[in-house]
C-alpha cells in the first residue's frame, strides 16, 4: 500500500508540473450600438482606441458609403461620415488621425479621405494602364482583379505596407493567383508585391476544387509586422516574415474532425452544391491578432446540424494561441446566436457579434480571457 501511495504521489507531482493553464473566454456583458433608423445592419466594423482614451467602433451598413462612429461605453452615435464615392464601399480602414482608406464595390481602387482637408485622394487604381505596366514588368496578378475585403479578410494599412485581399477564381489554377496584394509605399507611389502569399500545393488538385473554401484567405498582422495567414481548408497557419514564408504551424481544433474534401470542378457552378457545402463542412474562418494581450484567435466554424433549416444559429470554436503560436485554449460555442465572423478585439476584451434581431441595435457579447489553473 505504501508503494502504491508513493507511486500515486509521484504521478500527481508529474501531472501538476506538466499541467499548463487552460485559457478560455468568460462572458462579461452585452454591448449594444444604437443604429440610425434608416440604415441597415452593420456589415463591416473597426475598433479604434483614441489617444485621449476614447474607445470607438466604426460601423458601415451593407450597401452603403456611410460610416457611423459609436462610443463604446454607451453605444451612442458620435458622428456620421458619408464618404465621397460613387458607389457603396466594400471595406475601410481608419487610422488614428481619422484618415479613412476604403475600397469601393466592383472597383480596383483604393481611396483615401482626409479628415484634415476633407479631400479624397486616389492612392491606387488598377486600371488598364496599370495592368499593362504590370505585364511589362512580368508581375503576375492572376486571372482577374476584384478586391475581396470582408470582416475576416480586412483592408489593413500598416505603413509602408497596404494589404488588400483579392478574390480567387476557382475555375483556374489557384496556385497561380495571389490571394493577397501587398503594396509598398515608396516615394509617391505604391509598389505591388504579388509573389509573397500563395495557396499551399496541397489545396490544389487538377480537375478538382475545394470550392467555396478556395476563394480567398484570412490573415492578420502582429506588432512585429509579421503576416499570419489562415486558409479555410487547412489545419496549419503560415507566418511570413521579411516578405517570405518563415514558419508553418499546426493549429488544429480538437472539435474539427475533418475538413472540406475536393469536388469535381464541373460542380462548382451548381448553387445547390455551394449551399450544401457551406453548411455541411468544417472550416477555419478567421485569424486575429490581439495586440493588448499578445495573443491570436483562430475561428473554426463547425458543420451545421441544421443544414437544411438555414438557422441563424451556429456552432464554432475560438482557438486561443500564444505569442509563440502554441495553442493554449479552445472555447466552443454550441448552437449560439453569436456569429463566427467579425470578431472585434478591444482593450477590455473580445467582442463577438450577435445575429441581427431587427431591433435597430447592433449587439455584441464582451468576453474576457479567463485562465483556469
Amino acid at each position: 500500500m505504501t508503494r502504491i501511495m508513493v507511486l500515486l504521489g509521484v504521478l500527481l507531482f508529474i501531472f501538476n508540473c506538466n499541467k499548463t493553464p487552460t485559457q478560455c473566454l468568460k462572458y462579461e456583458r452585452e454591448i449594444t450600438l444604437t443604429r440610425a433608423t434608416e440604415e441597415a445592419e452593420y456589415f463591416y466594423t473597426q475598433y479604434i482606441d483614441k489617444e485621449n482614451g476614447e474607445d470607438l467602433i466604426l460601423g458601415n451598413p451593407q450597401n452603403s458609403k456611410t460610416l457611423y462612429y459609436h462610443n463604446l461605453n454607451d453605444g451612442s452615435i458620435v458622428k456620421k461620415v458619408v464618404l465621397p464615392c460613387r458607389q457603396a464601399i466594400r471595406g475601410f480602414y481608419c487610422d488614428r488621425n481619422d484618415d479613412i482608406y476604403y475600397c469601393p464595390n466592383h472597383s480596383p481602387e483604393l481611396l483615401k479621405y482626409s479628415h484634415q482637408t476633407f479631400q479624397i485622394d486616389t492612392l491606387l487604381n488598377m486600371d488598364i494602364p496599370y495592368l499593362e505596366n504590370c505585364i511589362k514588368h512580368n508581375i503576375k496578378l492572376g486571372v482577374g482583379i476584384e478586391f475581396m475585403v470582408a470582416p475576416c479578410s480586412p483592408l489593413i494599412i500598416n505603413k509602408p505596407y497596404y494589404y488588400i485581399p483579392n478574390i480567387i477564381h476557382p475555375d483556374y489554377n489557384i496556385l497561380e493567383q495571389p490571394p493577397l496584394y501587398i503594396f509598398e509605399e515608396v516615394a509617391d507611389s505604391l509598389l505591388i508585391h504579388t509573389e509573397i502569399v500563395h495557396f499551399p500545393d496541397k489545396l490544389h488538385q487538377n480537375g478538382k476544387s475545394l470550392f467555396p473554401y478556395n476563394l480567398g484567405i484570412t490573415y492578420t498582422i502582429n506588432d512585429k509586422n509579421e503576416l499570419i495567414v489562415s486558409h479555410f481548408a487547412d489545419h496549419h497557419i503560415y507566418v511570413y516574415n521579411n516578405d517570405k514564408l518563415d514558419t508553418i504551424v499546426l493549429c488544429k481544433s480538437k472539435y474539427v474532425d475533418k475538413l472540406p474534401s475536393f469536388i469535381n470542378k464541373n460542380e462548382i457552378h451548381n448553387e445547390q452544391v455551394y449551399v450544401q457545402r457551406s453548411y455541411s463542412e468544417n472550416s477555419y474562418v478567421g485569424i486575429y491578432y490581439d495586440k493588448y494581450r499578445n495573443l491570436y484567435y483562430r475561428i473554426a466554424k463547425l458543420k451545421s446540424k441544421f443544414a437544411d433549416s438555414h438557422s441563424d444559429q451556429s456552432d464554432f470554436v475560438v482557438i486561443i494561441i500564444d505569442e509563440n503560436f502554441k495553442m493554449i485554449g479552445e472555447q466552443i460555442f454550441n448552437h449560439t446566436d453569436y456569429l463566427s465572423v467579425g470578431l472585434i478585439i478591444t482593450k477590455e476584451g473580445l467582442l463577438l457579434k450577435k445575429t441581427d434581431n431587427y431591433s435597430g441595435k447592433t449587439r455584441y457579447g464582451l468576453f474576457k480571457i479567463n485562465t483556469d489553473e
